[in-house]
């Protein structure tokens, strides 16, 4: 992995430390802890997931895990946890989706901003419809 850009440890840790600012901003000490975490309980979720020999992602155990860690954030924060777990599971998958057979260490940097932006994409068009539909019920 490299020591910088897209997936790499330092943007992990300006993520958790702008999730973290934010939540204080708040006032609120839970959703600082919840957005601070967040990055690296997704890296545990990809690492427990993945076959360390073959490289290859148990799909439906680690975008199980996404949907929870996703609603469990997103219920920390005060937003429709279902809206989380949309959110997070299809941004998820769109990563699996787009490059399948290539491991995460060995994407480029110009795939890891396509994976990026079409995963916040999707993320915020599932979240908002799981919400919305969420609201009719």
């Amino acid at each position: 992995m490299a020591p910088y850009g897209t997936g790499s440890a330092i943007q992990q840790g300006i993520q958790a430390a702008t999730a973290a600012v934010q939540g204080l901003a708040g006032g609120d000490l839970s959703k600082a802890i919840a957005g601070g975490a967040a990055p690296y309980l997704a890296e545990i979720i990809h690492k427990k997931t993945t076959d360390p020999i073959t490289g290859e992602v148990n799909t439906e155990a680690n975008l199980m895990a996404h949907a929870v860690l996703g609603a469990v954030v997103a219920k920390i924060q005060g937003n429709n946890a279902l809206s989380g777990a949309a959110g997070a599971t299809t941004a998820e998958f769109i990563a699996q989706q787009m490059y399948p057979g290539i491991k995460r260490d060995d994407l480029s940097e110009e795939q890891k901003q396509n994976i990026s932006a079409l995963s916040t994409l999707a993320a915020g068009l599932a979240g908002g419809l799981a919400g919305t539909a969420r609201r009719r019920w």
